[in-house]
Formats: structure tokens, sequence, C-alpha cells
């Protein structure tokens, strides 16, 4: 399995109650650009301040004009036949643009309006192109190039923005369009604020990828794609929306949000399912252009719209770091459906400035205590009651640069190492037994209504902590256990340390087809032993008295899918005990495949696990093919046990 799978990427990138307002400026959800209005001074020399504010189309710009490049007819295809006609791609195109313009509760009006001459490579000229080509990474599918204001502005007629001699703010317009009728659109003099998007244009990567139309065209040939699936996508992009870390919408749906950054194409379902949009992203779209928050114009209600406050509310918070005491900048998180267990929306913390180079372009945090604003988060949900899940942006399965600005700075400064965890209402700190409860809270709609702070925890790791490799399944026999020795001495100093208080246990999981979850047979800690022949090891685990085991353990697609223990501190007080009477025994982590096949999906392989190759092997994992005789592996299963200090 290569894990470095083409992408679909950007470039830049007790409850109160309050009556929900317009939403305030955040970069939560949204591509995000630095504010340089002012050009105050940063604490470094030659650098202004840039707080990060979101990209968004100005609802004078509704609809957004866009043209589809007619230079390339039909579109190359690298793997031979069949090739795309223009009317086909002009048709697909239509039909990612009417998922977005069709979202009763959102005003983004996306429209095709004509064609362009080979455009080459992006450009700033107030069109909005649609092209093949070359990318300068291959390896990407497709990318989107947004052009935003960096300061707030007053536009006044004939100003020239783009520096091509031609006027860009037209007093013959009340609206974004074409008054001179040379292609490109102008701008109704007035206000402007830092982050408008002023032209976005999207490149598909025929030189390296075949795209094709139809259900049934679509395949499992790894340079192949569905067009729509990536329009659909690219599309979010162009409205100012950023990636999401949600690939899995719960415990029986692999399928994830169309703003996910990555589409399996081995995988036929995959493809299909990115272009539907999920609720996530059609909250997002909600948020960022609200119907019904005008009496005139593209926000004003017409036929067929709902007024976005009467469809949502918002749930809001703050992420704080619980070692530290400092603001979060890019913890993600979600809203899951109590009721259901499905994801129906997430967003990002915090709210961060950087300091920019006006010269080079260059804008960098500068430390926590400067760059982070505060850790505040919203989430636009329908009414309901959920459940709030806490989780970093740090690589698996999406890492902290492929989202925004804002979530980056947050992994530069190093915050986003923390482990998953529910929200536990008043029981939220720094030290959590039990990560795993969860407190309900409600949201009704047009209200926002705040939520305890959640509060990062503090942890120290069992295990295997080194970096993701590859994964591997071995033989697809079902049944098949994937075990991690923790070896009796470590155990013994970790209770030497502290209370020894396991909350939960961490497998990295992944299956081979992004669209299925990966549902293991069962998940046990139990006792075992090592025996050294001298050629080789092997162990023996008792299975059948394990000190906890859940049964149907549904995991993450390419990420650590937390296990969390019952009564945490009575099972350390069990590992310790056991750990000082019987010092040749080892604890052990297991992780079994299911029992019986064929196993679900169209590779037909069984879920498996992420491993690392550093040298040294640490020599803990094992794999066995019937639970009896544990072979020693040379390599290092990913899989961790996470102690409350």
């Amino acid at each position: 399995m290569n894990l470095n799978d083409r992408t679909l990427t950007l470039i830049a990138i007790a409850l109160a109650l309050t009556v929900l307002a317009p939403p305030a400026a955040r970069a939560g959800g949204f591509l995000d650009i630095p504010d340089l209005t002012g050009h105050h001074p940063a604490p470094l020399p030659g650098r202004v301040i840039g707080e990060l504010v979101p990209m968004r189309w100005d609802p004078r710009c509704q609809p957004v004009p866009f043209r589809l490049d007619r230079g390339i007819d039909p579109i190359p295809n690298p793997l031979g036949a069949p090739v795309l006609t223009l009317d086909q791609v002009t048709t697909a195109v239509e039909q990612a643009f009417a998922s977005w313009r069709s979202i009763p509760t959102s005003f983004f009006d996306p429209q095709l309006v004509g064609t362009v001459d080979n455009p080459g490579s992006p450009r700033f000229d107030f069109v909005n192109e649609i092209s093949f080509g070359t990318l300068e990474d291959p390896s990407l599918i497709a990318q989107v190039f947004p052009v935003a204001l960096m300061e707030d502005r007053y536009l006044t007629a004939g100003q020239d923005l783009d520096g091509d001699s031609d006027a860009d703010v037209s007093a013959l317009v009340t609206a974004c369009g074409d008054a001179d009728g040379d292609g490109d659109f102008e701008l109704p003099p007035g206000f402007y604020p830092a982050g408008t998007l002023l032209d976005t244009d999207m490149v598909l990567n025929s030189d390296q990828i075949r795209f094709t139309v139809g259900t049934f065209a679509i395949d499992d040939h790894p340079e192949s794609v569905d067009l729509l699936a990536v329009l659909t996508h690219e599309v979010g992009h162009t409205l100012g929306l950023c990636h999401v870390l949600e690939n899995q919408l719960s415990t029986t749906d692999g399928t994830g949000a169309v703003m996910f950054p990555f589409i399996d194409l081995r995988d036929p379902a995959s493809e299909l399912a990115a272009r539907n949009l999920a609720e996530d992203d059609v909250a997002w779209a909600s948020l960022a252009y609200p119907e019904g928050t005008a009496s005139s114009g593209p926000a004003a209600l017409q036929l067929g719209d709902q007024r976005f406050s009467s469809r949502y509310g918002l749930l809001t918070g703050s992420v704080q770091q619980g070692e530290e005491a400092q603001p979060v900048a890019g913890g993600s998180v979600a809203a899951l459906s109590s009721s259901t267990g499905q994801v129906v929306g997430a967003g990002f913390s915090g709210r961060a400035r950087v300091a920019v180079d006006l010269d080079t372009g260059d804008d960098d945090p500068i430390s926590a205590a400067w760059s982070i604003l505060d850790g505040t988060w919203q989430i636009p949900v329908r009414p309901g009651l959920y459940r709030l899940r806490l989780e970093a942006p740090d690589g698996l399965p999406v890492a902290a640069s492929r989202i925004n600005q804002t979530v980056d700075v947050g992994g530069r400064l190093g915050q986003l190492d923390f482990p998953e965890e529910l929200h536990g209402g008043l029981l939220e700190s720094s030290i959590e037994e039990y990560p795993g409860l969860a407190v309900p809270v409600v949201a009704l709609p047009g209200h926002s209504v705040p939520t305890r702070d959640l509060v990062t925890n503090e942890v120290k790791y069992l295990g295997t902590l080194r970096s993701l490799v590859d994964v591997a399944g071995g033989s697809a026999t079902p049944g098949t256990y994937h075990a991690l020795r923790i070896p009796n001495a470590e155990l013994r100093a970790a209770a030497l340390a502290g209370d020894l208080v396991i909350s939960a246990a961490e497998y990295l999981t992944f299956s081979f087809d992004e669209s299925l979850v990966p549902v293991y047979a069962e998940a046990l800690l139990a006792w075992g032993e090592v025996f050294d022949s001298g050629m080789s090891k092997t162990a023996t685990i008792d299975l059948a008295h394990p000190l906890r085991r859940t049964w149907h353990f549904a995991g993450q697609n390419l990420d650590y899918a937390p296990y969390y223990l019952e009564f945490p501190r009575l099972l350390g007080i069990e590992v310790e005990l056991g750990a000082y009477s019987s010092p040749t025994k080892d604890l052990f982590l297991v992780l079994r495949v299911p029992l019986s096949t064929p196993f679900p999906g169209g590779d037909g392989r069984p879920p498996v696990v992420g491993f690392s190759e550093e040298d040294p092997i640490l020599g803990n994992s094992y794999r066995s093919a019937d639970g009896v005789t544990f072979a020693q592996q040379p390599i290092d299963y990913l899989f961790r046990l996470v102690l409350t200090p």
C-alpha cells in the first residue's frame, strides 16, 4: 500500500443561550489569509501583523461567474482512449455547481457563464477559470488558486487591481458583472473587507490523471478518477471552504465529507460517495453564505430558500491546552449525533495571527502567547442532541499544513499532538480518567449554545511511539491476531512513576477500501509470555482470560482508534499486581481481523494495522493465525496504551 496516494488539495490555505446573529468572521472551516489592515508592526523587525481571516465571496459577487477553458478539446487522457469532450466536461461542471447551488440555506451561486481561450497557468485576471493541464506537483489530482484581499479596501470606480490597464471597478454595475464586455468581471464600488475573494482558478491534472464521466465509467485504476467527484470537492474550495478530517462519518459509515482531502482511486465506492455533499459540507456552505440574513439581494429569501437561522444553530466553545494552559489553534471539534453516532459537523479551534514580510510574502507565527489569540470554535448544526469529539490534525489522517493557515499555526507551534477524547462536560480537565465519557449538548435553531471548554489531556504512552511507514496485514487468514508486547519492566517502571491509570488502548488501523470502516473481530488486553529459542522468538497469550476485551471493534481509517477502557484505575491496579507477581509475563495489546470471508469491499483484503520500520526494530510485534503461537514480526506495530498521569 503506497501511503502517498494522489490527493485533492489547494494552495493559498446548564446551558446559556444567545440569539444567533450573522456569523462572525472566523477561519474554523474556511480557507484563510492574513489581514494586514493598518500595517501594524509585528515584534519581528520589518514585519507587520496579519490576523488570519476567512476567504469568502462578497454578496455583491453572487452569482459567481466561471469560464471553462476551450483551448483543449478533447481533454488529453494519459492512459489513452477514451477522451472527454468539452461538452462532457461542461455537463460535469454544471452538476458540481448544482450540488452547492441547490443548498436551500446557502446563497452561494456558482454559474458557468461561458468559455475562455487557453488560459495557460492560473492568473489573477478577474476571470474564474476551470482548465486542464500540468501541475507543478504531479501527484495532485487538481488544484485551486484563490486570490483575496489582504486588507480592508474601499474600491472606487476606475481602479485597476490586477495591473492589466483595464478598470476592475465600475460604477456601471451594482453586482459583479462584465460591464465592458471583455470577458472579465468588474466589481461595484464600495467597501470590501480583508478576505474577500477576487479570483479563483481551478486546474485539473490531465497530464497525469484520466478523468471519467458517468457512474459506470468509474474504475479502480490508480491513475483514473471520477471527474464529478473531483469537481465537487474543488468547487467547495472556490467558495472558501478548507479541508476537514472527516473521512469516516460513523462506526458504520466509512465515507467522509466531500472536503476531506484524499480520495481512494482504487475504490469506486469512495469516488462515487465523493460526489455527494455530507451534512458538514452543507452546514459550512450555509454558514459562509447564510440565507435570510438580508432583506434584499442574494442573501434575501427567495422561492425555495430556507432561512439559515430557522434550520441551524451554533455549538460554540474553546479548546485549551491542558499542560500549558494555553488556547489551542487547530483542534478539530466534531459534533456526533447522540442517536446515530454520525458526524454532522466539525470545526477547527482558534483565532491566530502571523508576522508578515511585505517584501517576500513570508508569514510566520512567533510564539503561542503572541500568535494564538484564543481557542474558540463554532460548529453549525441542525437542532438536536450531540456528543463532541476533539482530535488533533497530526498527520493521521490529515496534516495541519493541508487544512488552513490557522490550523498550520497550531501545528508549527507544536500544539497538535494531543490524544483524541470526547467532551466530558463538568468533568473536562487536563487529567481525565474517562476520556471516552461524553456529556451530550443540545443545539437549538437560531441560537448559539456555548459549551464548557474542551481541555486537552495530559497523558503518558506505553507502546510504540514511532512514525507510520506503511500498513501490514500479512496473511489474509480469517481471525488473524496482531499483538504488541509491552514488557513487564516498562509496566513496573510506569507504576513506580505514579499511579498506573490505564484509560485507553490505541491502535493505528486501516482499510484498503477507503469507503469502508476497518472493523475487527475483537480488541483486547491480555497477559502473555515470550519464548526465545535462540533462532526465533514466539509468544503465547492468554486470550481466554483477557484483562479487557471488546467485540466488533470499529477502527478509524489511517488513524489511531481508541478503545476506551472500563475502570481505568482498577485496571492499573490489576496490571501492577500482575507485573510484580509474574515477572516473566508481559502485557499484550491485541487486535483480531474478522473471522470469516469474504472480507467486505472490492479489494477483498482484511482491515490491517499501521507499522514502523525505524532502526532499531523494537521486536515487540507478534502475529498468529490460530491464536496459539504468536511469531515475532520484523516490524513495529503502532499500538499503545494511554496512561492518565
